[in-house]
């Protein structure tokens, strides 16, 4: 595993070439950022036994995203997946609720956002932990953004179906009702019915209409709506991120 696999090209590179060279029949993953990669590394990597990739998207929220210092262009996500698709590498984009700035609207962005992207096979959803000793943790601890620890608990600082901190107006209960919906808004999308099938089989897909039926029931039908604005957005997407670098 390595958090960043392909920040230095060439040593990924000779690492591929090895492995070739010594004909080791092997599988590996890791993750990396979206814009560092490209068809060169990849198809070397698919090669040497590059099965599964992961990309830190988190939010696509301008406002969140600034706070958290996230640098990697939104654009970059959709041309590596289309990339990790081409060489059928299971590709992971793992997106957190409950950061810094996060409302109930900047949810249902990132949602539109992966919900409505071909692109993107599969998409992970968690909950923002402040760890102890973290930034978040102290801004958590100060007030910042309106975020607030519940608790000192540090067995509930989990990222799944448990929530530590208050969020604006979003509660510790509201962020996990709204992880379930999360998951049953992205994997609505027809085309991610196959990944989920053939990594998690029919218990993933019972999983996903269960969560489904979980949101319909609790009447949570905005996060599962379609939004008709998603795809002006994301033809602007481009033209916007080039402005802003000149």
């Amino acid at each position: 595993m390595d958090d960043n696999l392909t920040l230095d090209k060439n040593h990924i590179l000779n690492i591929c070439d090895l492995i070739e060279k010594e004909k080791l029949e092997i599988t590996f993953e890791g993750s990396t950022r979206a814009n560092l990669v490209d068809e060169e590394v990849i198809s070397k990597m698919a090669r040497a036994g590059l099965i599964r990739m992961s990309f830190g998207l988190e939010s696509i929220d301008e406002n969140v995203r600034r706070i958290m210092r996230k640098e990697v262009p939104l654009e970059s996500y959709i041309i590596a997946n289309k990339l990790m698709n081409k060489y059928n590498i299971e590709t992971w984009n793992s997106c957190m609720i409950g950061l810094p700035g996060e409302t109930i609207d900047t949810i249902k962005k990132t949602l539109s956002f992966l919900r409505d992207s071909p692109e993107i096979k599969q998409a992970n959803i968690s909950i923002a932990v402040p760890y102890p000793g973290t930034e978040l943790y102290e801004m958590a601890k100060r007030g910042d953004y309106g975020l607030k620890l519940v608790g000192d608990d540090f067995s509930k600082f989990r990222r799944y179906n448990c929530a530590s901190m208050i969020v604006g107006d979003l509660s510790p209960d509201d962020l996990i009702k709204l992880q379930n919906d999360a998951f049953a808004s992205i994997y609505l999308a027809p085309w991610r019915l196959k990944p989920v099938l053939g990594k998690s089989g029919i218990a993933g897909v019972f999983l996903t209409f269960s969560r489904l039926i979980k949101s319909i029931v609790r009447g949570r039908f905005e996060l599962l709506a379609i939004d008709r604005n998603y795809w002006k957005r994301r033809n602007n997407l481009g033209k916007d991120e080039k402005k802003n670098k000149k």
